[in-house]
């Protein structure tokens, strides 16, 4: 069965990468993310971190804990998928609706904002040694590794093409700004920020097509309806109709 999105091997001047070739029409932000943890199962690769320069699988990413003390902005997907981590979340069916309410919370418990000329940043919390606040130091990798947000389930510290690169950049990029306006509309910004953010800065993205903006509440699975067209502008990729 042909694969929504093509991603390929591809040679640079330092090692072997990746580049992200095609996609149908429509593809998902789920079906991205396969693609990306696909390739790099069984495809030899090069690392940027790690003695052996080329491999197959990601197996030695174990116990490696360098990007998990990186910046890791939430989109509106990563929080939805933090609801479930909530005490009361666990039994929450995976795709079941999530309230505003449970955002409020998520961000709450899991999450950092600030505020820089106007521009919210929403980003993970660390833990006091600098790390992601889901780090297992004992294990050295994430308590919650199937749960990831977008911005780890899409990284693996190898090369790839600039527009695989702008491709993912703009991706994560409007998924945060989807949350943020998904708590603009809501009032659901912490207190200390209300009044210095415009929603007006902050236009409909295609997270936004997701679900309904007029009610406070969320598809859990909203990876799987995203669709990637409106993230591929001018970067030539291949749209190939089912």
């Amino acid at each position: 069965m042909e694969k929504a999105v093509s991603i390929l091997s591809k040679k640079f001047p330092q090692g072997i990468g990746y580049d992200l070739v095609a996609f149908h029409a429509s593809a998902t932000v789920a079906d991205y993310v396969e693609a990306v943890e696909d390739f790099f199962t069984a495809n030899r690769w090069s690392a940027l971190r790690h003695e052996q320069k080329e491999q197959e699988g990601w197996g030695h990413c174990l116990g490696c804990p360098h990007c998990c003390s990186e910046r890791i902005p939430l989109t509106i997907g990563d929080v939805i998928t933090l609801t479930s981590l909530l005490p009361d979340g666990i039994e929450r069916p995976r795709e079941g609706p999530v309230h505003s309410q449970d955002i409020a919370l998520a961000l709450d418990k899991f999450a950092h904002i600030d505020v820089v000329n106007g521009m919210v940043d929403i980003t993970l919390k660390r833990n006091e040694q600098g790390q992601c606040y889901l780090f297992d130091e004992e294990g050295k990798r994430c308590s919650y590794h199937a749960w990831r947000p977008l911005v780890c389930r899409t990284f693996f510290c190898s090369y790839l093409s600039h527009r695989a690169d702008k491709f993912r950049q703009r991706l994560i990029n409007d998924g945060e700004d989807e949350l943020v306006r998904f708590l603009l509309t809501f009032n659901l910004l912490p207190e200390l920020w209300q009044g210095k953010v415009s929603i007006e800065d902050y236009p409909e993205t295609a997270w936004g097509k997701a679900y309904d903006q007029s009610n406070n509440v969320l598809p859990q699975n909203i990876e799987k309806i995203v669709l990637l067209e409106s993230f591929t502008a001018s970067l030539g990729l291949v749209r190939i109709n089912r």
